[in-house]
């Protein structure tokens, strides 16, 4: 229903994907009031939109008006709100909060909200992956074209 919500408006289609995609944000959105329901007239399909203006207010008033969450679930909800253009953010601070997961969530928003026509294939390591897994991942550096710096072992 937030989808149908959304729909026409790539911004705030990217917002809504990213939140449904995320999938702590809509139950919790609608249990504190910030969901809009409606029947469209003529019939069809229901839908509904966040109240991003009420959502702002909750996410900068960290009084703990009853949205409880950890801090990347709270940058998960900063990148939606300021896709929808009712928040600004800072990603160098968000970012870094994110886990594999929602680093290909937001990249994704990011992606459909400039409307570049970009598929994103987010290819996430494996929850015990070391230095060593990556570095033994990596395709071979070409040593002969400059020397480039040597990959080493962390042994």
């Amino acid at each position: 229903m937030l989808r149908a919500g959304a729909h026409g408006h790539l911004p705030t289609e990217a917002a809504v994907d990213l939140l449904v995609d995320h999938g702590t944000w809509p139950d919790r959105l609608y249990l504190a009031g910030h969901v809009e329901t409606w029947a469209p007239s003529g019939g069809g399909a229901a839908m509904a939109a966040i109240d991003w203006p009420a959502v702002a207010d909750r996410l900068t008033d960290r009084t703990g008006r009853g949205l409880v969450a950890s801090g990347s679930e709270w940058s998960i909800l900063a990148v939606a709100l300021s896709l929808s253009g009712r928040h600004e953010i800072r990603l160098g601070e968000l970012l870094p909060r994110l886990d594999a997961t929602n680093t290909g969530l937001v990249a994704t928003a990011v992606a459909t909200a400039c409307n570049s026509g970009v598929s994103l294939t987010v290819h996430r390591p494996r929850t015990s992956t070391t230095l060593d897994d990556l570095l033994a991942a990596a395709p071979p550096r070409d040593q002969d074209a400059g020397g480039g710096p040597q990959r080493r072992s962390r042994h």
